[in-house]
């Protein structure tokens, strides 16, 4: 019995040093998302660390300097547009019902060099849908 109980008692002592004992491996995930309606053009991205620096200098470039910073993240506010950016992601909005086509045109020539910031290949162009007569 008590062989028993010491093996018992082993076994859980393994499984619970085995559950304490867990590393895990971050591999990194890049992806870049672009969605645009007749109301709404919608950025978001996510990447690692070290591609945050590069996108950040180019969300600079384009978007002015922040509105507000802390310490995990930045905040960039418009008439027209929120923006959120961390150490691995950012979202961004613009709404066209407010915003000037030189807005959508400025805030379209961001997608492409954040996307070339990330190593993303351009967004391919949606098909044409066939046209009935």
């Amino acid at each position: 019995m008590k062989r028993y109980l010491f093996i018992l008692m082993m076994t859980l002592g393994s499984w619970a040093a085995y559950g304490q004992t867990t590393s895990t491996t971050k591999s990194e995930k890049t992806g870049f998302y672009v969605h645009e309606t007749d109301t709404e053009y919608l950025l978001k991205a996510n990447f690692s660390t070290e591609r945050s620096k590069r996108f950040l200098e180019v969300l600079k470039a384009h978007l002015g300097n922040p509105a507000q910073v802390n310490e995990k993240t930045t905040f960039w506010e418009g008439a027209n547009y929120s923006a959120m950016f961390t150490n691995q992601s950012f979202k961004a909005s613009l709404d066209k019902e407010k915003a000037s086509s030189k807005q959508l045109a400025s805030f379209k020539k961001l997608t492409e060099e954040l996307q070339a910031a990330l190593g993303q290949a351009k967004t391919p162009t949606p098909p044409t849908p066939p046209q009935h007569f």
